[in-house]
This record gives structure tokens, C-alpha cells and sequence, in this order.
């Protein structure tokens, strides 16, 4: 988790490295309301129309979703760059795990009241596949094998990323609509998935 600290309530968090505190750092706060969706709403980049919500989730696992429902967004992880203008850069694609709003303790002031955060797990952009024109992304992961993740603030969310499963020449036969995220290792970044994503990922 990033050190909100040194982090102000209005800095752009990075993603990742070794967050250390003493054995003995006292939590601000005592308890958390979880939300298990947001709704998000960009602007066109050609007109600047603000366009129709969406709604990304953050689920746990329910009914036919076994293993939940966690849907990937473009987050914002450098302050001197600028979504859509800047493209990819200064930003990571990280899928929502979590979201929470921290409960500050009674009686107490704390500059984090009112933010919600999220925990995110990143993903590593590792080619361009010139036949699909497409990123390629794999899932982060630590040295000893865990996937690489962090707490941020809703606020750097950008855009919905819509993930297509990256198949090799071999394909699990028991992949379905609602395992196929959670099985899959490797990703393509579908820049076809509407003008306004396509047109940012040519920058």
C-alpha cells in the first residue's frame, strides 16, 4: 500500500515497489465501507461531449462468476502526464480488485476523509503485435511469485480497458465467459473497442 503520507490526498500514486512501515504504525482509520462497483464517465476526445456512464466492477465471487467479476481500467501513475494526450505513458492498466472508502476514527481530523481507494493488480505491457496492431499485456509478478499490486485512489482511474484473453497455439478447453480472466495469463488491449480508446492508443 502506498504511504499516504508522503502521498497527499491530491498526488498521483505510483504502482508497485516495497511499501515498508514499523511493526508498530497505528491505522488512521478502524473501518471500511467495500463498494463492488463504480460508474465511470469520460468525454469524447474529438468534441469533448461528456459521453453515457459506465459502470466497472469489482465483484466477489456470486452465482455463475466463481471466481468474481473484476473489470480492467487505464490509471493514471505519473503527474506530469495526461490522459488521452499522453497515451500510455505515465499510465499502467491494472484490474480493480477492491474498492473501499476508509472510515476516519471519531473525533479525529484526517485528510483522507471522503476518498475512496482501490486495490489493483498491474499488468505488464510486453509487445506490440504487429497483426493485430494490438499491446500485449501480462500480469505482474513479484520475485516470489504473487501478483503485483497496489492501493491507489479512484481518482487516477482514466478510462475502461477492455482485456481480449491472449491464446497461444494451445487453448484451455474449460475457459468459459466466467473463468477466462482469471485463467488467462496474457492479454491483448482491444484498441477496437470504441473511437475514443483507439484513437488515445495510436498516440
Amino acid at each position: 500500500m502506498c504511504d499516504f503520507n508522503t502521498y497527499g490526498v491530491h498526488s498521483v500514486h505510483p504502482i508497485g515497489g516495497p511499501h515498508k512501515a514499523a511493526g508498530n504504525t497505528q491505522l488512521p482509520f478502524e473501518d471500511i465501507q467495500v463498494w463492488f462497483k463504480l460508474r465511470l464517465q469520460t468525454r469524447d476526445i474529438h468534441t469533448c461531449a461528456v459521453l453515457p456512464v459506465q459502470t466497472v466492477l469489482a465483484s466477489p465471487p456470486e452465482g455463475a462468476w466463481e471466481y468474481g467479476c473484476y473489470d480492467s481500467v487505464v490509471v493514471n501513475t505519473d503527474g506530469t502526464k495526461t490522459w488521452p494526450s499522453s497515451g500510455l505513458q505515465g499510465h499502467s492498466v491494472v484490474q480493480l480488485w477492491l474498492i473501499i472508502r476508509p472510515l476516519g476514527k471519531p473525533h479525529q481530523q484526517w485528510p483522507w476523509a471522503d476518498c475512496f481507494l482501490t486495490y489493483v493488480q498491474h499488468f505488464d505491457i510486453i509487445c506490440h503485435e504487429p497483426s493485430t496492431q494490438m499491446h500485449v499485456l501480462k500480469r505482474a509478478i513479484h520475485l516470489g511469485g504473487q501478483r503485483l499490486g497496489d492501493v491507489i485512489p479512484v481518482s487516477q482511474i482514466r478510462a475502461y480497458a477492455n482485456l481480449i484473453p491472449h491464446f497461444g497455439q494451445h487453448t484451455d478447453s474449460h475457459l468459459t465467459l466466467f473463468n477466462s480472466t482469471k485463467h488467462s495469463h496474457e492479454f491483448y488491449l482491444n484498441k477496437y473497442f470504441d473511437k475514443n480508446i483507439y484513437h488515445t492508443l495510436l498516440l
